[in-house]
């Protein structure tokens, strides 16, 4: 019977230790898009000289791809949170529809950096350094 509540208990840990790190990633990308708006609004001319007169295309697809991403960390947001007030056990196709979607975010920021900035520039941004922030602990 001890087992049992033990497993229990440390289910509902884990999921709890898991809503923590996507608050956390739910807080680094809302500061990643404040800083870049910033950034924009202080330095357009330099952004559009840096992205060869391209700056407003590169806006809109960095907006895509964070509001997708702020998207996706608030739905898992909301279901940790649903299964933690229900004491379920964690749902395992979630930690790995998790990995590959908080993975593919930072391969998603390369491609459109290296489209605008071209190959060699896009490896020397933020999206090459902020993998390990993205790679889920549970897998």
């Amino acid at each position: 019977m001890s087992v049992d509540v033990f497993e229990r208990e440390f289910a509902i840990e884990s999921l709890k230790s898991e809503r923590l790190r996507v608050t956390i990633l739910i807080g680094a990308t809302a500061i990643s898009i404040a800083l870049l708006l910033l950034l924009t609004l202080l330095f357009f001319e330099q952004f559009n000289a840096t992205f060869r007169g391209n700056a407003r295309s590169f806006l809109f697809a960095a907006g895509v791809l964070f509001t997708v991403n702020i998207g996706y960390l608030l739905a898992e947001w909301i279901i940790l949170g649903r299964l933690i007030k229900k004491q379920m056990k964690p749902i395992p196709a979630l930690k790995y529809l998790s990995a590959f979607v908080e993975t593919s975010i930072p391969t998603a920021g390369l491609i459109i950096g290296s489209y605008f900035l071209g190959p060699i520039y896009t490896f020397f941004t933020p999206a090459a350094f902020i993998y390990p922030l993205f790679m889920p602990a549970k897998l």
